[in-house]
This record gives structure tokens, C-alpha cells and sequence, in this order.
């Protein structure tokens, strides 16, 4: 597969204000393995700290630990009858947002502190 048939995305990757665009260079053996490299460049202040591998409908996501360059594989993304299948995309991403916390989750620590009180006043009126 010729180089630059695929993409490198910067989906939430960059800085406001910083041109990632030629940072990043990809290549390709075949559609399942290739390497990666980040350039930084005069201005640019951070590194991607993640690498995003998507494969058909199922992507994996790695942690760079401060790395410039490494290689890529959809290898462990089995998809269709458990076959290794072909890359969609790479992104790069400087930060992974966090989920945030459910109502719920406030509501049953609530409901447990609940039932402790009252477990508590049980035991103490029972002496």
C-alpha cells in the first residue's frame, strides 16, 4: 500500500494555536503493521501521549510514555470471524477525557451511608 494512502488524524491531538499537521510521518507494510514518528518542530510544546489504532469497527489504544516514534499493528483487533483486519486510521491524542461520575453512583454512596446510620442506631438502642 503506497505511503499516504492512509490517514494520520489529530482528532483531539493538538494544542489551540499549534500546528501539528507535518509533526507526523506513517508508514505503511501492507494494511495491518507500519511505524510512526513524531517530529517535534519549532513552537510545538507537546508530544501525543496517546496512539489510537482503529481497525474496521473496533480500535485499541496505546500509551506513548513519552515516545517519537514506534510501530503500529491492527494485530489483536480480530474483527469479521476473528480475522486480523485492515487500518482505518491512526490518531494521536495529547490527553484521554475522563468519564464523569453518574449521578447514580453519588446516590447509592448516599443510600450506603444511609443504611450504616441506621445499622449504627440499631446496634446503639439494642444496648
Amino acid at each position: 500500500m503506497p505511503e499516504g494512502s492512509l490517514s494520520c488524524d489529530r482528532e483531539n491531538g493538538t494544542v489551540p494555536g499549534e500546528d501539528y499537521t507535518g509533526a507526523f510521518t506513517n508508514t505503511f507494510d501492507g494494511d495491518k503493521d507500519g511505524t510512526w514518528t513524531f517530529n517535534p518542530q519549532i513552537g510545538l510544546t507537546r508530544a501525543p501521549a496517546y496512539l489510537a489504532v482503529k481497525a474496521s469497527t473496533d480500535r485499541a489504544l496505546y500509551s506513548l510514555d513519552g515516545a517519537l516514534s514506534g510501530d503500529w499493528t491492527t494485530e489483536g483487533i480480530l474483527n469479521n470471524g476473528d480475522k486480523q483486519p485492515g487500518i482505518s486510521h491512526l490518531s494521536f491524542y495529547n490527553s484521554v477525557a475522563q468519564a464523569p461520575l453518574p449521578a447514580t453512583v453519588w446516590m447509592m454512596i448516599a443510600g450506603l451511608g444511609g443504611l450504616g446510620a441506621v445499622s449504627r442506631r440499631r446496634k446503639v438502642s439494642a444496648a
